[in-house]
C-alpha cells in the first residue's frame, strides 16, 4: 500500500460454496462491495486523495484447509485460477 492508503480487504470462504459458479458470484459481490467502500471519504484529505487515485482492494480466500479436505488441492487450483480471472473480468466492466 502507498503511504496514507487504507487497506480494503474482503474475505471469501470457497468451502462454503457448492460449485465454482456460486463461488464466482460471491467473488463478484465481494469485489463490488470493496470497490464501493473505496468511494467513501475519510477525515484525512491525504488518504482521500490516495484512495481516489488507486481504488485498490484485496480479496482473500479463507478456510483453505477445509476446502482441500473436501474437494482436493487440484480443485483449489482450478477455483483460484478461475476466481482470479473472474475478478479481473469484473474490474473491466
Amino acid at each position: 500500500l502507498e503511504s496514507y492508503e487504507l487497506c480494503c480487504l474482503v474475505e471469501t470462504f470457497p468451502d462454503r460454496h457448492t460449485d465454482l459458479k456460486d463461488f464466482k458470484k460471491t467473488l463478484e459481490l465481494a469485489f463490488m462491495y470493496a470497490k464501493t467502500v473505496t468511494l467513501g471519504k475519510t477525515h484525512w484529505p491525504m488518504s482521500n486523495r490516495v484512495m481516489q487515485r488507486n481504488r485498490r482492494i484485496g480479496c482473500s480466500m479463507s478456510g483453505i484447509s477445509q476446502f482441500i479436505a473436501h474437494k482436493g488441492l487440484h480443485e483449489l487450483q482450478i477455483w483460484s485460477d478461475e476466481g482470479y480471472k473472474h475478478i479481473q473480468k469484473c474490474d473491466k466492466m
